[in-house]
């Protein structure tokens, strides 16, 4: 029988070659769990990976630089601290992702450090571990995000794919909300926490720190020795909270699109509660004159007839007979934004009574307060105001679009709205919760926005 040989030094027993690690540089796992570990060296990603009887094997960089001692005491924290558990397990027992876990299990570890050592605390806060290139990374993929939730795209097209670092796994596409927020939770102690709270905060995303910061301090800060029941609390509710956000912001920016409004980057989710409208007057002009259609589109152009009365086209077209247009009436609701970005004349208004006599319109816009408004109805029932009503019944400012939009909601369809869209609530505030409140009266309504009235009258 062969003598049994010997493993060499340099053999990882779970496949692969390892080097020789520094003595005094070497983490012991061992010495705190008692099981047999192989010590590789890694830069990056350190990790541990418990394999139970084929034997476990502790990655983490072997140089004599506080970065990599940075990373040795968080991975031998790791051995002391966080149970062993499969992904199977995670998923099985806790339903989330073993990412999520992870994540918040780093900041629980993290917090453990600096409550036991002073010394520790300092390493980790003092000594950064990532490198100016996934700083850059990182905030290209937070940039990606703030563009999705707000329904646009990177139009530009130029920025790399990022590297989720701290989380321990590469980014494919741009990130969603929850990946955000595991990024931000994972360097709870850290001094990488510095970088992604200036991030979110240049992405318009400060509300996703704030939000898992708040969740760390209930779930870890306020207690002196978090569990790993704790960690998983925190878990658990990171991820469901963040995935409900990503799909209600998906919401909210589909009930903009389909109104025909502008997102106004929506990065947060809306509180439709956040904003006032104005108070709105509804007022009725004098209809003191019958409404009259244009005479000039009654009749129109035609080759065909027994009485010339075109001859001016005789030389162009020859369409020098006229031939009387069915009579066609339509009936519906067309409400005029009157404030100064529309930059409507009152002459516009009349061509608009001119081109529907059979319509009701009306005309609004906020008064000089920015707290209420008129909307002025100047045409109905087949009489319209005179001239001198067609004015703006303000004083150009907005604040009332809602209460405009419920108004036209109520009357006789089809609705049209001729508006640039921007709405604005009391103290001409324009705000997403604002916006957002506009296109679901747009879309319950069933009313169509038309950007100016040259298009109107185009139509």
């Amino acid at each position: 029988m062969k003598p049994r040989k010997k493993r060499r030094w340099d053999q990882d027993p779970l496949g692969g070659a390892a080097s020789k690690p520094p003595l005094r540089m070497t983490p012991f796992p061992a010495v705190i769990d008692g099981h047999r570990w192989r010590v590789r060296e890694g830069r990056w990603p350190s990790f541990i990976e418990r394999r139970g009887d084929e034997g476990w094997l502790m990655q983490v960089p072997l140089s004599d630089t506080e970065e990599a001692r940075k990373l040795r005491l968080h991975e031998q924290a790791h051995v002391a601290w966080t149970p062993n558990v499969t992904e199977e397990d995670v998923a099985r027992n806790y339903g989330i992702e073993v990412r999520t876990l992870n994540a918040c299990e780093d900041g629980r570890i993290i917090k453990m450090m600096g409550d036991r050592s002073p010394g520790w605390k300092d390493v980790n806060e003092q000594n950064d571990l990532l490198a100016e290139v996934i700083i850059n990374q990182h905030e290209q993929e937070f940039h990606r995000l703030a563009l999705k939730l707000a329904g646009r795209s990177d139009e530009g097209g130029t920025h790399d794919q990022g590297t989720a670092a701290l989380t321990k796994g590469p980014s494919k596409e741009t990130m969603s909300l929850l990946e955000a927020a595991r990024l931000v939770a994972s360097s709870r102690g850290y001094c990488e926490g510095n970088h992604f709270d200036r991030i979110t905060r240049s992405v318009g995303l400060e509300w996703v720190k704030d939000t898992v910061n708040e969740m760390h301090k209930r779930h870890l800060g306020s207690k002196k020795e978090p569990t790993f029941e704790d960690t998983v609390a925190y878990a658990q509710e990171l991820e469901e909270y963040f995935n409900e956000m990503e799909d209600t912001l998906a919401a909210q920016v589909l009930d903009i699109e389909s109104a025909d409004l502008q997102v106004p980057g929506l990065t947060q989710v809306i509180d439709e509660d956040e904003d006032r409208w104005g108070d709105m007057e509804i007022q009725i002009a004098p209809l003191t004159e019958r409404l009259q259609g244009d005479p000039t589109r009654k009749v129109r152009a035609t080759d065909l007839g027994a009485i010339p009365r075109y001859m001016h086209r005789l030389p162009t077209d020859q369409r020098v007979f006229g031939r009387h247009r069915k009579h066609r009436r339509f009936r519906g609701t067309v409400l005029i934004d009157h404030s100064g970005s529309m930059s409507l004349r009152a002459r516009q208004v009349d061509e608009i009574l001119q081109r529907w006599p059979a319509v009701t319109i009306a005309t609004y816009s906020g008064n000089a307060d920015n707290v209420r408004g008129t909307l002025r109805i100047v045409a109905k029932s087949g009489r319209r105001a005179s001239h001198d009503w067609l004015e703006c019944p303000g004083a150009g400012s907005n604040v009332i679009d809602g209460p405009a939009l419920d108004w036209l909601a109520k009357q006789r369809g089809p609705r049209i709205w001729v508006s640039d869209g921007v709405v604005t609530g009391i103290g001409e505030r324009q705000t997403p919760a604002l916006l957002l409140s506009a296109a679901r009266k747009v879309n319950r309504g069933k009313i169509k926005r038309i950007p100016n009235v040259q298009q109107l009258l185009g139509s």
